[in-house]
């Protein structure tokens, strides 16, 4: 399987152990979900509409399922993003640190300053990015039953919004990782829609009031605190200019875009017009003009035409190999080929890459050999196999060991 992946910085809930003398403190928890405008005005073409209206019907078919959830208050904040990495950003702001903690790693490391100490004049205001302008406007509406004003980010270039925001006064201030902007903001942001036309965004769906133990805005105890910063660690990581690197080039001018404000990729022409709206978390590079892209926990694949040939529905996909793409689903195995098409259905436990035309498969105990058609070429009669290499294959059966040739034929002890 293709390692060159991108990779987005998200996470799912990770919560300390509480004891019955454990401090506790009241705090608004707020879920957040992906949110549709479908009152904007938009200048999108009918075909960027169905692509949208694809990615909608995709980001709904599980109507609970949360985006991210935040706890806070005037003194601490913890953001859970649940999605593929587990990580969490927490802050404390009486001690004024915030952290990222990185569950799988076992460690946390220093995040973007905890609290900006601006004051937040209600008129045009420079942010920290010189590139942004944010205006506060007179709008209002509601938004998860609380009555939210309108902010604006712009360029400085241009006159086109941005990034909106409807923000609620009377809760605390939410500032974390890549939505370091809000820091400019008098409260917690309730909506964010970025720059396709207002119709896609983020959206507060429950906020509730509780009692927390003190424990969760903290770093559990046998986590090691690392002494390099967020921007740090993002350079040890295996950064791909998407745009440019020609393991991600499509055969017709399209190239991969990232939605800053969604943290999302999707394509565009060489002209900047939107070819699929942004509805990925993950992409691998092409192999055989393919790229595995993945949402939420589901993945899919796209041509280098920019053409969505495998909706991302599948538990897991490999990258193609010998023009056949290994999917998972309901924990059973098949094959794709690169047109798309489903050539043998997910009926094995286990399927290897294809080589030299054949690709090793089990079912129960047993291994075996079939071809690209799905044709079972030599019978799952074995106890271990491998792939075939120049013309051979080490087989086991009742701790034997020896070589086959692609008949079935031993050729060696």
């Amino acid at each position: 399987m293709n390692l060159r992946v991108i990779l987005l910085l998200v996470c799912i809930p990770l919560w300390a152990v509480a004891t019955p003398s454990d401090p506790k403190e009241k705090v608004f928890k707020i879920d957040y979900t992906f949110y549709r405008n479908t009152t904007a005005t938009s200048s999108m073409e009918p075909g960027d509409h169905s692509n949208l209206d694809l990615l909608i019907k995709t980001l709904s078919s599980d109507e609970n399922h949360v985006l991210m959830t935040v706890y806070a208050n005037k003194n601490y904040l913890r953001v859970e993003e649940n999605s593929f990495l587990k990580r969490i950003y927490v802050s404390n702001y009486l001690e004024n640190t915030a952290y990222i903690i990185d569950s799988v790693a076992q460690n946390a490391y220093p995040s973007y300053p905890s609290k900006s100490n601006s004051t937040h004049a209600l008129e045009e205001t420079q942010t920290n990015n010189d590139y942004l302008k944010i205006a506060f406007l007179p709008e209002t509406k509601i938004v998860a039953g609380r009555m939210c004003k309108r902010a604006s980010i712009t360029f400085d270039d241009t006159q086109t919004v941005g990034i909106n925001i409807w923000y609620d006064e009377s809760l605390p201030n939410i500032v974390w990782g890549q939505y370091s902007y809000l820091d400019r903001i008098p409260g917690a942001a309730l909506e964010i829609t970025s720059n396709f036309e207002q119709e896609v965004g983020i959206q507060a769906k429950n906020i509730t009031e509780m009692l927390v133990p003190l424990s969760i805005f903290k770093i559990p105890l046998n986590f090691q605190i690392l002494e390099y910063n967020e921007e740090e660690f993002l350079d040890e990581q295996e950064v791909i200019d998407v745009q440019n690197d020609p393991a991600f080039a499509f055969t017709n001018g399209y190239h991969w875009y990232q939605d800053q404000n969604l943290g999302l990729f999707g394509i565009r022409d060489d002209a900047g017009k939107t070819v699929l709206t942004p509805s990925f978390f993950q992409i691998e590079s092409f192999t055989d003009g393919v790229a595995i892209v993945s949402y939420k926990e589901q993945q899919g694949a796209i041509n280098d035409k920019g053409v969505l040939i495998i909706p991302y529905i599948y538990d897991e996909l490999h990258t193609s190999n010998e023009g056949m793409i290994p999917f998972m689903e309901l924990h059973k195995w098949g094959f794709f080929n690169t047109l798309g098409e489903k050539i043998i259905p997910a009926i094995y436990n286990y399927v290897g890459d294809f080589s030299e035309g054949l690709a090793l498969v089990s079912n129960g105990d047993k291994f075996g050999y079939i071809n690209d058609k799905g044709k079972i070429i030599i019978p799952l009669q074995f106890d271990y196999a491998s792939s075939f290499e120049d013309g051979e294959a080490q087989v086991e059966i009742e701790y034997k060991n020896f070589s086959i040739n692609k008949r079935g034929i031993r050729i060696r002890e």
